[in-house]
């Protein structure tokens, strides 16, 4: 065994901001990915709300996904 493979990787940190229209689906779409959970019901979501998510890729690096969801506004008249 080398030594580099006893080294520890230091954690990757990735935030990822998603946008869009007010009852889009930003909200069930993240929730599904970082939760592995669908909920029907629907609560608008206000201001911003945030989610992890922490992943292995190969090699051992692990990331961690800072997942901001922002509040849709939906703008009528």
């Amino acid at each position: 065994m080398s030594d580099s493979e006893d080294e520890e990787v230091p954690d990757t940190r990735l935030k990822i901001v998603v946008l869009g229209d007010g009852g889009s689906g930003k909200t069930s779409t993240i929730t599904r990915y970082t939760q592995d959970q669908f909920v029907k019901s629907y609560d608008q979501t206000l201001g911003v709300d945030f989610y992890l998510k922490r992943i292995v890729l190969p090699g051992n690096h692990n990331v961690t996904l800072q997942v901001c969801d922002v509040g849709g506004q939906n703008l009528g008249g």
